[in-house]
C-alpha cells in the first residue's frame, strides 16, 4: 500500500504535467483541469488546498508566471507576446500578476537574474513548522509595535 505522501506526490506530478501542457491556452482553468484529472471542481479544490495550501487558480497562475519568467530570461519574445503565450489575455494583467508574485515587473527580470524565488516543497509541508513561523512573525510584529508605542507614549 502506498503512503499518503507518495500518493500526494503522484497527484502533484500529474497536476503539474497537465497544467504545463495547457499553459498556452488562455481558456484553461479550474474546470478544464478538473476534467483532465477526472474529478469534480470541488474535489480538485479540496485536494489541492489540503496538499499545497493554495487554490487551484493560484497554482495555475503561478505556473504561468514561472514559465513566463523563464521565457523572459531566455528573451524568446516581447513581454506582451510571452504573456499571451503563457495564457494571459491581457498584457496589463500579466504585468500586474508578475509584479505581485515576483516583486518586480517583467521588464526588470534582467536586473534580477541572479535572484531565485524559493520553490515550496509541495508535499512535505510540515504544518507544525509553518504554524511556528507564523507565531514567530506575529510575535516579532507585536514586539515592534510595543516598542513604537513605548517610544511614542514615554511613561512618566
Amino acid at each position: 500500500m502506498e503512503s499518503n505522501s507518495s500518493m500526494n506526490q503522484q497527484f502533484i506530478d500529474k497536476l503539474i504535467k497537465v497544467v504545463d501542457d495547457n499553459l498556452h491556452n488562455e481558456n484553461f482553468g479550474v474546470s478544464e483541469l478538473a476534467r483532465e484529472l477526472g474529478m469534480t471542481r470541488s474535489t480538485l479544490h479540496r485536494k489541492v488546498k489540503s496538499i499545497i495550501k493554495k487554490s487551484v487558480s493560484e497554482f495555475i497562475r503561478e505556473a504561468r508566471l514561472k514559465r513566463a519568467h523563464k521565457l523572459i530570461q531566455n528573451k524568446t519574445g516581447t513581454i506582451a507576446e510571452i504573456g499571451f503565450n503563457v495564457g494571459f489575455s491581457s498584457a496589463a494583467y500579466f504585468s500586474k500578476c508578475f509584479h505581485d508574485y515576483y516583486g518586480y515587473t517583467p521588464g526588470e527580470v534582467e536586473l534580477h537574474q541572479n535572484e531565485k524565488k524559493p520553490e515550496p516543497d509541495l508535499v512535505n509541508v510540515k504544518p507544525g513548522k509553518k504554524r511556528f513561523l507564523k507565531i514567530l512573525l506575529y510575535s516579532f510584529v507585536l514586539a515592534v509595535l510595543a516598542t513604537i508605542l513605548f517610544i511614542i507614549i514615554k511613561p512618566i
